[in-house]
């Protein structure tokens, strides 16, 4: 196969397996720093190895990238020297929290969004993995508590109070 095939074959696999990878690996990972690090790695090395150096694609190319996103994950488990633990604190607090998206549109729409990340990324490692679950991959809070293994009621506290947060840094 040509590089410019190859090329183009690796396009097609990062923008089908992008989305996928980066929800899989901010789950592992925690916060959205090592999530952005370790996906941009795994797709540099992919290229490289098969693409640059011509070796043969994996029979499941999704499978293959997410063995090396596991091994990056390990690297920063092993700089952590701990796995990563979410808190629990919110579970007593009530089931149902009300979602307003139209207000939350209105908020976000006043602040540009370089503001935004700056914003994100000083909020806790755990806040930051429910907004950018639910904001960036459009994850239900649902689909989020069973990732982290919590009740929605706790992942639906945690965003809500992250957009607190994010209010008062901006207002």
């Amino acid at each position: 196969m040509s590089q410019d095939a190859a090329t183009e074959q690796f396009e097609l696999l990062y923008h089908q397996t992008f989305r996928r990878l980066s929800q899989y690996v901010l789950f592992k990972a925690g916060n959205i720093s090592d999530t952005e690090d370790i996906v941009a790695a795994v797709y540099v090395d992919y290229f490289q190895h098969i693409v640059q150096r011509g070796h043969a694609e994996p029979d499941n190319p999704y499978a293959y990238l997410v063995r090396m996103a596991n091994h990056g994950l390990g690297r920063l488990y092993k700089e952590r020297q701990a796995l990563i633990s979410f808190d629990d604190e919110q579970n007593h607090l009530s089931e149902t929290l009300p979602d307003d998206p139209e207000s939350l549109h209105r908020f976000f729409d006043q602040i540009d969004s370089q503001e935004l990340w700056l914003g994100i990324r000083r909020l806790t490692t755990a806040q930051q993995q429910v907004i950018v679950a639910h904001l960036r991959f459009d994850l239900t809070f649902r689909e989020i508590a069973e990732q982290l293994g919590q009740r929605e009621s706790a992942v639906k506290l945690r965003y809500y109070r992250a957009l607190e947060r994010l209010k008062k840094m901006f207002t």
